[in-house]
């Protein structure tokens, strides 16, 4: 089994990030970290990872999910606005693999699904709950959300719960 792993460039969160490797590693999951860029990422707290793969070139068939790790970074690349990310997702979705987000990363998601309505757990962030509505979906108040082959968490904090979660979905667990 193989899991994508994606993170803004600079400013992603060092903690989600770290949380979900361990897990992930500690089950045998074969993880492919990736950015759109092939330099050094770098988070949020110091911590510096360099991708395996660009983006551009992962292949959802190669993968059974999709994971995208929140922190500022997202905004201030506008990842949910970036058409390359957002058609990656689309392809993830329609070939009905599990995709899990972070924090503000769910904006991703949001833009890729459209307008189909569904449930998701958000960060308490204006932002992200205006997002979230004017897209038909609602915002529970669960630290993690399971959503059909979505899985949402408010921030890092959930981050291992979120990884159980996408063991059991993947069988592992």
């Amino acid at each position: 089994m193989k899991v994508a792993i994606i993170v803004p460039p600079k400013n992603f969160s060092d903690e989600t990030l770290s949380k979900l490797l361990l897990v992930l590693h500690k089950w045998n999951i074969d993880v492919t970290l990736s950015s759109y860029t092939t330099s050094q990422c770098i988070g949020l707290h110091g911590a510096i990872y360099t991708p395996d793969v660009n983006t551009a070139k992962l292949n959802p068939l190669d993968y059974s999910a999709l994971l995208l790790v929140d922190g500022p970074g997202v905004d201030s690349y506008r990842l949910q606005d970036f058409k390359p990310l957002i058609d990656l997702t689309k392809l993830f979705i329609k070939e009905n693999k599990i995709i899990g987000a972070f924090g503000n990363s769910v904006k991703i998601f949001i833009r890729a699904n459209g307008f189909t309505p569904g449930k998701i757990s958000a960060q308490e962030s204006a932002e992200v709950r205006s997002f979230a509505a004017t897209s038909r979906y609602v915002v529970t108040d669960k630290g993690v959300e399971v959503y059909k082959n979505l899985i949402t968490a408010t921030n890092s904090g959930n981050a291992i719960e979120l990884a159980n979660e996408l063991l059991v979905k993947l069988g592992v667990k």
